[in-house]
């Protein structure tokens, strides 16, 4: 099989690992082929935009996952690089300045130690032999040796391991051959290796800089939101993680869930929301608002839910305000409460026009807050386009 071949299958068996959530521009030279090519705008751990190749060493698997398009039982196309012909045509990706960053995951082929050691080999030729010093996302492989561990993220921007499954059952729902224990163990190893190796080193020569992440399939099986954003929560303060990923659901020909209803879009778009409030917001998991089937609600955005639920606590005097107590007014995020926070040293707020520039969201907010003791809201719970009446545009 030619390195196209190879490339257009394996890019394709990639699709389904999130790498970043997805960003909008990909080198114009590249976008013609940016698909079969693999080719992904995305971020790097920084949030910096990066057109990303984003692709599998191998979709051969020794698993059964039943959402898997790679799933061993499934018949389709398969391929396999070695790590010098990978390291090779990424590189050629970078000399063409059709990507600026790999993200390179893989099937387990064999066993765990031997599909990660091919994939250190193909980093380790990029690093070494192509001297590349820019973003690698590398896969960590669950069941592979701690040593192999340690070697890869030494060499690696960013690693992860898929966690898949909020909970024991559900993953065992989805892949009955992998065990949570084996997933969470490598997380562990690769959290207590940054922490270690970090203690005093010169930040230029950062262990693993980009840190872990993890994926979660949202829908393939009856998980709930609030188990989700409970196992989210502990992977973010006991794992250190940076980002936990959601991925929908969609069905894939050929498995055991073909037949199952795609998860909605709007459901991980709403996981994503929530998520964002455990890591910048001081929530926590059981703060949000579920029903009675552990839903968050589709019709409106975590934070807004909150706060129509605790009334009570509104309106919020901007000038008394805690950092964390502006954090909770709707349309008010981490960058407009520090800049308030900045200007309250200079003196009282005296109106909503010392508000301008701090990028508070006027028409989100007004109903939520009073500002040197005066109210601009309607009295209604909700966000109303008062804002728009007062023509204040911040």
């Amino acid at each position: 099989m030619d390195t196209l071949s190879k490339l257009q299958i394996l890019a394709d068996a990639a699709q389904y690992d999130s790498c970043g959530i997805p960003g909008k521009s990909v080198f114009a030279k590249a976008a013609k082929h940016r698909e079969q090519w693999g080719i992904h705008a995305s971020f790097k751990s920084n949030g910096i935009p990066c057109n990303m190749l984003k692709i599998l060493m191998t979709n051969v698997c020794v698993y059964d996952c039943k959402y898997c398009v790679n799933r061993k039982s499934n018949d389709v196309p398969r391929a396999i690089f070695t790590p010098e012909e990978l390291a090779g045509l990424f590189m050629q990706f970078v000399y063409k300045r059709y990507v600026e960053g790999l993200f390179l995951s893989s099937g387990i082929v064999k066993n765990p130690d031997y599909t990660m050691q091919e994939l250190i080999k193909t980093v380790y030729l990029v690093r070494n032999k192509y001297k590349f010093k820019g973003y690698i996302h590398l896969k960590a492989i669950p069941g592979a040796s701690k040593h192999l561990l340690e070697l890869g993220a030494s060499l690696a921007s960013r690693m992860s391991v898929n966690i898949e499954a909020p909970t024991e059952k559900h993953l065992a729902d989805i892949t009955p051959s992998k065990k949570f224990s084996d997933l969470i163990n490598p997380m562990n190893e690769l959290a207590t290796m940054i922490k270690l190796k970090n203690i005093g080193n010169d930040p230029s020569k950062k262990f693993l800089p980009g840190g872990q992440t993890t994926q979660l399939i949202i829908g393939a099986s009856d998980e709930r939101d609030d188990e989700i954003l409970k196992t989210t929560n502990w992977l973010y303060d006991r794992m250190s993680l940076k980002r936990v990923y959601y991925s929908a659901f969609r069905p894939v020909s050929n498995t055991p869930l073909a037949h199952r209803e795609p998860a909605s879009s709007v459901r991980e778009h709403r996981l994503y929301q929530a998520d964002f409030l455990l890591q910048k917001y001081n929530f926590k998991s059981d703060e949000f608002i579920f029903d009675q089937a552990g839903k968050l609600d589709l019709s409106l955005d975590p934070k807004l839910a909150w706060s129509l639920k605790h009334v009570e606590k509104f309106p919020i005097e901007l000038n008394r305000a805690t950092r964390e107590d502006l954090l909770r007014i709707p349309g008010l995020g981490p960058t407009a409460a520090n800049r308030i926070l900045e200007r309250r040293r200079l003196g009282n707020l005296k109106s909503f026009l010392d508000l301008k520039g701090t990028g508070l969201i006027l028409k989100r907010a007004i109903n939520y807050m009073t500002v040197n003791g005066r109210y601009w809201g309607t009295g209604v719970p909700i966000y109303l386009p008062r804002a728009e009446q007062l023509q204040l545009s911040f």
